[in-house]
């Protein structure tokens, strides 16, 4: 697993993450993902950060080292070995012969559209780009053209007998200050998850399609999984913003038949439509879902005009709410502060 999150640590600086208004973001610390401990970093830097203590001393070395030998580089205009990072991944088996060494693909800047896996065989895989707003990995499968929605990622790894639904593995996971955009199902799985202090930002959907920010997978009631939405920020992105009422937007609908996601003391936006929630394909929800909303502001936040399903519910008091914050639904108080990642236990 270790060598897994460090992977998807590494992915991530591929990654462009960006306000809900367009700007790009100024610090590797705002798009974390358990990964920054705090201060201010500057773009294009190749190490901003402190890792956990799970990141060996000799990866931090190579992330720090400004003069990085890569094995592969990946360029679009030719200059390196390959020019997409598919053909790079796929030529990663015969060129390092075994080795158990960290093998290094350095992506240089450029927007690439492509769809990436990365098999749970392909082991010490490093990958690493010119920075945030610099390499940027990106695509636009849907349902509409046929995918599901675990295929529409443009990074996932495999990894044998652990869910596909989620690009990051672990069936715990947080997030802090993070920018994350998208438009249908764009925060989906089935983890025990919580996004605290971030912004959720809504981009424009395709022509006729209608804009979900979460699917949760939870598909058992013995399952202690769902999605947290705290303290955080659902905004129309700047593409949507001028266009937005012509695209409706909801918070969430039900992938599985137990699916759990509360929002709780967030903004959220004019974009959301009244109803809130969305059936899953106009199929009846199931009573066994739980959608929960406490103490929201903004335009969107007003719950008289919800949904009126049983598994709804607009929770009044702080005692259940307290269920889904960071110390009761992951147990963050145990594992969070050895990654010095700064978070909010409670309400």
């Amino acid at each position: 697993m270790a060598n897994f999150l460090l992977a998807f640590l590494l992915l991530l600086l591929l990654l462009r993450l960006e306000h809900c208004y367009g700007e790009p973001m100024a610090s590797y610390e705002q798009s974390s993902m358990l990964i920054s401990a705090g201060g201010q970093h500057k773009r294009h830097r190749r190490l901003g950060l402190l890792f956990p203590e799970w990141v060996a001393a000799a990866d931090w070395k190579l992330l720090a080292d400004s003069d990085l030998n890569p094995d592969l580089v990946v360029a679009q205009d030719g200059s390196g070995d390959y020019r997409s990072i598919v053909e790079a991944v796929a030529a990663v088996p015969k060129e390092r012969g075994g080795s158990t060494t960290r093998f290094v693909i350095y992506v240089k800047a450029g927007v690439y559209k492509e769809y990436v896996e990365i098999p749970s065989s392909m082991e010490n895989l490093m990958m690493t780009g010119d920075g945030i707003d610099a390499t940027v990995v990106t695509g636009n499968r849907s349902v509409k053209d046929g995918y599901r929605t675990f295929q529409t990622p443009t990074f996932v790894e495999l990894i044998a007998k652990l869910n596909r639904n989620c690009d990051v593995h672990s069936q715990t996971q947080f997030y802090r200050n993070c920018d994350v955009y998208g438009t249908i199902d764009f925060i989906f799985g089935n983890a025990a998850v919580v996004f605290q202090n971030c912004n959720l930002c809504v981009r424009r959907p395709m022509s006729g399609q209608k804009n979900t920010v979460t699917a949760q997978g939870r598909n058992s009631s013995d399952q202690t999984t769902g999605i947290s939405i705290h303290n955080s920020v659902v905004a129309a992105a700047s593409d949507l913003a001028p266009v937005q009422g012509l695209f409706k937007t909801y918070l969430g609908r039900p992938w599985g038949n137990y699916s759990r996601t509360v929002v709780m003391k967030t903004e959220l936006g004019d974009l959301i439509d009244p109803a809130g929630w969305l059936e899953w394909d106009d199929r009846p929800p199931p009573d066994t879902l739980y959608y929960g909303e406490f103490m929201n502001t903004g335009a969107g936040a007003d719950t008289s005009r919800r949904v009126t399903w049983p598994g709804y519910h607009v929770i009044n008091n702080s005692s259940e709410a307290e269920k889904f914050t960071v110390g009761s639904f992951l147990s963050g108080d145990s594992w969070i502060p050895a990654t010095n990642i700064p978070f909010t236990s409670g309400l």
